[in-house]
């Protein structure tokens, strides 16, 4: 009896606890991001708890790989990979928190939850939590531009309703249809090859009468690109065919065909031959144009004038208005400029430019709200206009005209200095010195009381004081007896170096007490010696290298002396 006792209090034990066991509370901590990230670039990844039941309070980690990944941010309460947190009144079902990283280097980590420790709000039990991982590709901008698919093809092409000429090849890039006149509009459908390339050109579209040309353009993810050519020919109701120039032109026939955006035109019709046609006339400038297209379905606007379709129409625009552009004529008042032909919007006409690869062109228009004519600057670069500016080119003129007079002027020197040099005079100064005597090496002496004697033979000292070597046959010994007043004069000559040169000859004159003087500015000492050899004692004769060191000083003396002299004959004469 108390066996089966025993096993009824068992069971009712095991029925009383097995709910809690298996209804307990439970909840996830998934991890979520990009499955690639970019080296150099930011990786942001999401960690949500959730859970069917109210949460009380949580606490769990977030684990990754430094070497891969570095944490810039967190809205953890840590402000890093810890959160831990409770909740209020009624607790929650959902709390997300952002993790943002930069990514390092190649190669593959995880980011996944670790710790995790939740309670329920009801009972504050521990509830059963999935934690979460995500695996992360990370590779170099250039790995991931690598891996890009070059598919740039088209799955098909065609227009809805209709069928396409030649039969749809992924490697055939022009294709053609034809519809009727009636037919306003097509709808173009294509689809891509790859499912990451883009694709444009493809949709609703507008015709008008004959060719109209539409392009489909794929783009790879590589960023390569192939054009396909879809040309959809409504026919025409009777065309009328035109030759402008040199072009081979069809006359549009329906006015909703017809350009809307030309400034001040109208709607109205002119009759060319038997037929009528729609044109757009312009009251204020009197001009009439008519719409025309040419083989590949382009359409323009051309002047009409006495039943001709006679030159293309076209209209810049500046400040909101229609600016008509027409043949400059003439350049009178831009003689820096030449003429030359310019393309406006794929047609020519005469500007004026300032060299043959200029930037700008001066053009002339009409204003097509006022008909007033007008000259522009035209930029043949990128199309824009504005009204010139004479302010701006006077100040060009006037730099030209600067630089012309610095270059003129220049020049008139340069002339007027070969000039002065060519013709100059030779100044009183040079002229005085051609005239002056060479006081250094002109010798004269002068004899008053007896005729000059018959010109003797060198002696050693006069040789010696214009170091000259006289020659063996030459040479006269100086008599020994006048050594000592020789040099006694000498002496006398070296420290009067600064006495007025009459003052010098007089002293000599008295001392030497002969029949001689000196007229000139040397003195020949050789005859001086000779005059006075009877009087003067003999003495020992001088030594050769004392008479040419007494010989050298006399030369240096008198070139002083010279110097001296020219100096005072070139204050006499300023």
């Amino acid at each position: 009896m108390k066996k089966y006792r025993k096993i009824l209090l068992t069971i009712i034990a095991a029925v009383l606890f097995v709910p809690n066991i298996v209804f307990a509370a439970s909840g996830t901590l998934a991890v979520s991001s990009a499955s690639t990230g970019v080296v150099g670039n930011q990786l942001t990844v999401t960690v949500t708890m959730s859970s069917s039941t109210p949460i009380g309070s949580w606490e769990f980690d977030v684990s990754y790989d430094k070497s891969y990944l570095q944490l810039t941010s967190s809205t953890a309460e840590s402000g890093g990979t810890h959160a831990v947190n409770y909740s209020g009144s009624g607790g929650v079902k959902s709390k997300s928190y952002t993790y943002k990283f930069k990514v390092l280097k190649s190669g593959s980590t995880t980011i996944r939850v670790t710790s995790s420790d939740v309670y329920a709000y009801n009972d504050e039990s521990n509830m059963s939590m999935s934690n979460g991982s995500k695996t992360v590709t990370l590779k170099t901008q250039e790995e991931i531009e690598a891996s890009y698919s070059k598919d740039a093809y088209l799955k098909s092409l065609g227009v809805e309703g209709y069928s396409v000429t030649p039969e749809f090849d992924k490697e055939k890039y022009e294709y053609s249809l034809e519809v009727e006149n009636s037919v306003e509009k097509v709808t173009i459908n294509a689809r891509v090859n790859d499912s990451n390339a883009s694709l444009t050109g493809t949709g609703e579209k507008t015709l008008v009468e004959g060719p109209n040309k539409f392009e489909i353009v794929v783009t790879a993810q590589k960023g390569n690109s192939l054009t396909y050519t879809l040309t959809v020919t409504r026919k025409e109701l009777d065309p009328i065919k035109v030759s402008v120039g040199n072009k081979e032109l069809s006359i549009i026939r329906r006015k909703d065909n017809l350009p809307t955006e030309l400034t001040g035109m109208v709607e109205t019709t002119v009759k060319y031959g038997e037929d009528e046609i729609p044109a757009l006339h312009s009251d204020i400038t009197n001009i009439t144009v008519v719409g025309v297209k040419n083989e590949s379905g382009d359409v323009f606007t051309y002047v009409f004038e006495n039943g001709k379709v006679l030159r293309p129409y076209i209209e810049l625009t500046y400040d909101s208005k229609g600016i008509i552009p027409v043949n400059i004529e003439n350049n009178n008042d831009f003689k820096n400029y030449i003429v030359k032909e310019i393309e406006i919007k794929g047609n020519t006409y005469k500007a004026l430019v300032i060299k043959d690869d200029a930037e700008y062109a001066i053009i002339e228009g009409i204003d097509a709200t006022t008909a007033d004519s007008g000259i522009y600057t035209y930029y043949i670069t990128d199309g824009t206009l504005m009204p010139y500016n004479d302010e701006e080119s006077d100040y060009y003129k006037n730099q030209i005209n600067m630089y012309r007079y610095i270059i003129l002027g220049g020049i008139g020197v340069i002339i007027l200095l070969l000039l002065i040099i060519i013709f100059r005079k030779p100044s009183k100064k040079k002229k005085a010195e051609k005239e002056e005597p060479d006081l250094v090496e002109e010798i004269k002496i002068e004899e008053v009381k007896e005729e000059p004697k018959k010109a003797k033979k060198k002696s050693k000292l006069q040789s010696l004081l214009y170091d000259e070597e006289p020659e063996e046959d030459e040479v006269e010994e100086v008599p020994s007896g006048n050594t000592e007043k020789i040099n006694g004069l000498l002496e006398k000559i070296e420290n009067d170096k600064k006495e007025p040169r009459r003052e010098m000859k007089k002293s000599i004159e008295d001392e030497l007490d002969d029949d001689t003087f000196i007229k000139t500015k040397k003195i020949n000492l050789d005859e001086i010696a000779e005059t006075k050899s009877s009087d003067v004692e003999e003495e020992p004769e001088l030594s050769k290298r004392e008479l040419k060191r007494l010989a050298k000083e006399e030369k240096r003396r008198a070139k002083k002396e010279s110097k001296e002299q020219k100096k005072l004959l070139d204050r006499d004469e300023f």
